[in-house]
This record gives C-alpha cells, sequence and structure tokens, in this order.
C-alpha cells in the first residue's frame, strides 16, 4: 500500500481500491485534487506495464487489468451514489427545519408587527382620503365653453367641501386648491356670462334680420303674385279678343259662304225654274202636238202621258220656288235673332256665331223657330 493507504497492489502491482476511508477522503475534499490523486494512481496501476499481445498470458493479463479498472469504476460510482443520497437525506431534513423556523418566524414577525401595520393601513386611508378630497375639489374645475348654470353648479358644488381642521395636515394645501379652482370658475362663470349675453344679442339681431327677409319675401312674392296676376289678365284679355276676332271671322267667313251658297242656290234655282218652264213649254208643246196626235191617231193614252208630264213640270217648278223661300225666310230669321242679341248687348260677331250654333243644334236646350 502506497502513502495514502488508498490503493492496494497485488502481486502482479495492479491497482485495486480497497480503503473506503480513501474513497471518502477523495469525495470530500474541498477540491478535485483528493478525487483526481486516486484516479492518476488507478491510472498508473492499470497503464505501468505492456503486456506481450503474441502470448496468451499475455492477453489474459490486458484483459485482467481492463476488469480491475471496471471494478474500481463501479466501486466508486456505487460509494459516489451512497455519499448523495445520504447528503440529500441530510440536505432534506436541514430544509423541512428551515421551513418550520421561517413559517413560524413570519407569523411572529406579523404578531409583533400588527398595531404598527393596523396603524399604517389607517394612516394610508387617512391620507387617501383627505388626496380625493383635494383632488374632487381640483375636479370641480369645467370647461370653458360651459353654460353659466353648469359653471354656477361647479361652484356651488366646490363651496360645500369642508377645507377646516377636519383635514388636519391637508388643510393648507385643500384651502389653497379650493381658492385657486373659485379664481377659474368665477373668471370662467364670468367670460361665461359675457358669451352668453353676446349670444343672446346676437340672436336678436338674427331674428330681426330674419323677420325683415320674410318681410321682404312676403312684399316681394305679393308684388309677383300681383304682377303675375296683372299679366294673366292682360293675356286672357288677349286670348278673348283672339276668341272674339276668331267668332267674328269665322262668322263673316260663315256669311260669305252663305251668301254664296245661296247665290249658287238662287241661280241653280233660276236654273231650274228656267228649265222647268222650258220643260213645261217644250211639255205643252209636246201636248199641244200629242193633242193633234191624238185628234189625228185617236190615241187617248197619248194624251194622258203628255198632260202627266205637264203636271210633274210644273210640280218641279212649284217645289224650287218653295225652297228657295224658304232659304230667304231662314236667313232672314238668322238676321233677325241676331239683331236681338246685338240689341241686348252681344257683340256682333258673337251674336252670329251664336245664331249659328244654336240653328245646328249645338246648343242644349234651344232651339229656333222658322
Amino acid at each position: 500500500m502506497d502513502g495514502n493507504a488508498t490503493i492496494e497492489r497485488t502481486s502482479s502491482d495492479v491497482a485495486v481500491i480497497t480503503n473506503p476511508d480513501a474513497l471518502q477522503a477523495a469525495f470530500s475534499a474541498p477540491d478535485d485534487d483528493g478525487l483526481q490523486r486516486l484516479l492518476n494512481q488507478i491510472k498508473a496501476g492499470a497503464t505501468g506495464e505492456v503486456p506481450d499481445l503474441t502470448t496468451a498470458k499475455g492477453r489474459a493479463r490486458i484483459a485482467s487489468l481492463a476488469a480491475k479498472v471496471a471494478s474500481s469504476k463501479t466501486t466508486i460510482d456505487k460509494f459516489g451514489k451512497n455519499l448523495g443520497a445520504d447528503m440529500r437525506a441530510q440536505i432534506n431534513a436541514i430544509n423541512a427545519r428551515r421551513n418550520v423556523a421561517t413559517e413560524f418566524l413570519d407569523n411572529l414577525k406579523a404578531e409583533v408587527r400588527a398595531p404598527l401595520t393596523e396603524w399604517e393601513e389607517s394612516e394610508k386611508k387617512r391620507i387617501s382620503g383627505h388626496e380625493k378630497t383635494i383632488a374632487d375639489i381640483k375636479d370641480c374645475v369645467v370647461s370653458a365653453d360651459e353654460p353659466s348654470a353648469h359653471i354656477e353648479r361647479a361652484i356651488s358644488h366646490l363651496r360645500s367641501f369642508d377645507t377646516g381642521e377636519a383635514m388636519q395636515e391637508f388643510q393648507k394645501q385643500a384651502e389653497d386648491a379650493k381658492s385657486a379652482t373659485l379664481l377659474i370658475l368665477n373668471d370662467r362663470l364670468t367670460a361665461a356670462k359675457d358669451r352668453e349675453q353676446q349670444q343672446a344679442e346676437l340672436a336678436k339681431l338674427r331674428a330681426e334680420a330674419e323677420e325683415r327677409r320674410k318681410a321682404d319675401e312676403a312684399r316681394a312674392l305679393a308684388e309677383a303674385e300681383a304682377t303675375k296676376a296683372a299679366e294673366e289678365k292682360a293675356a286672357a284679355e288677349r286670348r278673348k279678343e283672339a276668341e272674339a276676332k276668331a267668332i267674328a271671322d269665322a262668322a263673316e267667313q260663315a256669311r260669305e259662304d252663305e251668301r254664296r251658297k245661296a247665290e249658287q242656290a238662287a241661280a241653280e234655282n233660276k236654273a231650274r225654274v228656267e228649265k222647268a218652264e222650258a220643260d213645261a213649254i217644250e211639255a205643252a208643246r209636246r201636248a199641244e202636238k200629242a193633242e193633234e196626235d191624238a185628234k189625228t191617231t185617236a190615241s187617248l193614252a197619248v194624251a194622258r202621258e203628255r198632260a202627266e208630264a205637264v203636271e210633274r213640270a210644273e210640280q218641279a217648278a212649284r217645289q224650287e220656288r218653295s225652297r228657295r223661300e224658304d232659304a230667304e225666310h231662314r236667313k232672314a230669321v238668322f238676321q233677325r235673332a241676331a239683331d236681338s242679341l246685338t240689341a241686348g248687348g252681344v257683340s256682333k260677331s258673337a251674336s252670329i256665331k251664336a245664331v249659328e250654333l244654336i240653328a245646328a243644334g249645338a246648343v242644349p236646350n234651344i232651339t229656333m223657330s222658322f
């Protein structure tokens, strides 16, 4: 065994770990030197010779050395595991005691400090209440654009805050905040009242301007309506005159047409009368000749035929005279009716048109007798 008493050597100088205290010392060293010295000793024992690989004994020697190294590894690893398990158990026990002590002392600390903690919480609430009062005082400030009534309500609310001794050490701060806020609100109240007065005056001016505008519009509308009515009346009179002229022109044209028709009818009637008279003369001549012929031929039938022809000619002449007389009579009746309307105040052209419409049956419930 060497000077450290950690390794025993066999008769062949193969390193074998046999002393647990040496292992304890190697793992308990404050640095890695103890373990490294142990590992170096094992290495020296395993590599200190070079066996002959050409012989069976040499090869067996190499296998034996490797087995001894593996055995040393197993021994060291097992010892380390057992040592770690023991140390973990110790650490767990220590931690459990630490937890007990910590919990006990935390509770004791809270118990000892409880009066101070209660006082601090009460003080915090007291200070917070005073600070909130000061903040509420400052929050009474409203926009400068607000109506004066709103600002007056804000001032009334501000005055309701007690900034006296109840505010304790915050009394001056509260009084200063209240004074500053009241100063701002009073300034804004004055500005709001001035603004509202100006707005009222402006609204009054606008209302008056609007009334004037409406009056001007009404006057312009009345003038426009009067102008329109006058234009419509003039247009109606022009239309009436145009219609009267058209009626007069139509009546004049109707009279002209009637005159031409009457002249044509008279000419035709004259021609028919002349023809009828000629026919009658011819018929008389034929009748005379027929009578002579009858005397000669003794034919009563021929005489009767000639007599009938004379009668028919005379009848046609009578009918033509009757038609012409009727036409002249109707014309006279038309003229008398138109003259009566004219005498009653109706224009001449309108009277003629009215008589023509009545004669044509275009006016309901009115007829003319001839």
